[in-house]
């Protein structure tokens, strides 16, 4: 019966977000930059982008059950977001076929069609919504029973946080 009222809790959380903030629409580029984010909050000290392996018994940050579900399934979602925009830029790179190294023009051209399918990928909307985060409930801090997030962690993470000072 407990892993009945488990499951129905996780299902809530991971439906709703983290813990039942309105999810705003982002652009895949958001979704792309909020993954590193999120991806850093994983264990103390690892920095953006890092991809070094941590042993199993380093450091977590005090996140909390549903907060932990909530990043782990966002990172999930948005690895998948990331996977099909990449896949897509090279399909475009490889349909575009190869140009002539001798030919600037043909290579401006080529780079300006690169750029712009790009920005096509990344102009459009997420089609994912990552579970919007309370800043509250990371915790924030240097004191004892804090976590002490990198700025550059929150700034990666600023689009789906909740909750922020004006």
């Amino acid at each position: 019966m407990i892993r009945y009222l488990i499951v129905a809790v996780c299902c809530c959380v991971i439906s709703t977000g983290a813990l039942g903030q309105d999810k705003k629409q982002l652009s895949t580029l958001e979704c792309l930059t909020t993954l590193p984010g999120l991806k850093a909050l994983v264990y103390v000290g690892q920095q953006l982008n890092d991809q070094r392996t941590f042993p199993t018994d380093a450091k977590q940050y005090k996140l909390g059950v549903n907060l932990r579900i909530t990043i782990g399934t966002d990172i999930a979602r948005l690895e998948e977001v990331n996977n099909a925009v990449s896949r897509s830029q090279q399909q475009f790179i490889s349909d575009l076929g190869p140009t002539d190294v001798k030919n600037t023009e043909a290579i401006v051209e080529r780079a300006r069609k690169l750029q712009d399918n790009w920005q096509k990928l990344t102009d459009a909307p997420c089609p994912v919504s990552p579970g919007m985060i309370d800043y509250t409930l990371l915790n924030i801090g240097d004191d004892s029973g804090q976590n002490p997030i990198p700025v550059s962690v929150i700034a990666a993470i600023h689009p789906v946080l909740t909750g922020l000072p004006q």
